[in-house]
């Protein structure tokens, strides 16, 4: 499980006020935005313009961002994905 101190969702942990029972609970009704998952002190994202850099880790939340969680993403695949998709063929 994603440590919810360093980079998991900031709403929910909030909610949880620390309990990662209740935290793990959450997070499977959670219709958290990507604002809401990078918390109140996120910083603006340079690749995507949006408020979703993680407020402890600093990576980009927003799922839709080329930059989504610290890993380069083209048309919202992995990097790792391409190449295994190119040496494949």
């Amino acid at each position: 499980m994603i440590d919810p101190k360093f980079n998991g969702c900031c709403k929910c942990w909030a909610q949880a006020k620390g309990d990662r029972h209740i935290y793990q609970e959450l997070l499977l009704t959670s219709t958290c935005t990507s604002e809401e998952i990078a918390g109140k002190s996120a910083k603006k994202c340079s690749v995507c313009g949006r408020k979703t850099l993680h407020a402890k880790s600093g990576l980009c939340k927003n799922v839709s961002c080329t930059m989504f969680n610290g890993t380069f993403r083209e048309n919202n695949v992995e990097k790792n994905e391409l190449n295994k998709i190119k040496e494949n063929k």
